[in-house]
């Protein structure tokens, strides 16, 4: 497993992990790796699937999850996960295992793409104690609005305009960096007071 981590002596940590269809160097992680290595004590990694999604495997991956918390070793852990890491994180933090004061979770996979009736297992999700925050594109298909809010009522919601599951824009406006800065600035904002 390919793992990266900064340590700056934080009280948080954060651990970040990637979508099903990428890895840790994808575009959106290397962001926040880099932003987020200014102040907390950060580690990304590939889930072993990486490169290879039919090998996916969720109870796998929320086990290497736990190994990434263990590893970074900090008292409070945030969980930022983009897609099916975002969705890995959620189920991680359901289970109450570690401290965790906040799930941010970047184009959240509530159901198949186009498929708002094959809502995926949410396994404690909805009563989780940590704050559950999404970031999602005006245009995600996997993220039907009416069923998150009524699966998850709690999680607090952000919607990237113009924007799709990646973040890039959906029409000839705009551009995914400046999507994914307007991304970025939420989960700096949301972390601040995870501490």
């Amino acid at each position: 497993m390919e793992v990266e981590y900064s340590k700056r002596g934080h009280g948080l940590g954060v651990v970040l992990s990637h979508g099903m269809y990428n890895d840790m160097h994808t575009s959106i992680v290397e962001k926040l790796f880099a932003r987020l290595s200014n102040d907390y004590d950060v580690l990304r990694f590939n889930f072993s699937f990486a490169g290879k999604p039919e090998d996916m495997d969720a109870e796998r991956s929320v086990g290497e999850m736990e190994a990434a918390i263990g590893f970074l070793g900090s008292k409070k852990t945030a969980l930022v996960g983009k897609s099916f890491g975002g969705y890995i994180s959620s189920l991680e933090a359901a289970r109450g295992r570690y401290s965790i004061p906040k799930v941010v979770a970047l184009g959240y996979s509530l159901h198949e793409e186009g498929k708002p009736s094959s809502v995926f297992d949410l396994n404690g999700v909805k009563d989780m104690k940590p704050s559950f925050v999404i970031i999602k594109g005006s245009e995600d298909p996997y993220c039907d609005v009416s069923i998150l809010k009524e699966r998850l009522p709690k999680c607090k919601l952000y919607t990237i305009d113009n924007a799709d599951h990646s973040f890039k824009p959906v029409s000839g406006i705009g551009n995914r960096d400046a999507n994914e800065e307007k991304v970025i600035s939420i989960v700096l904002k949301e972390l601040e007071g995870a501490a």
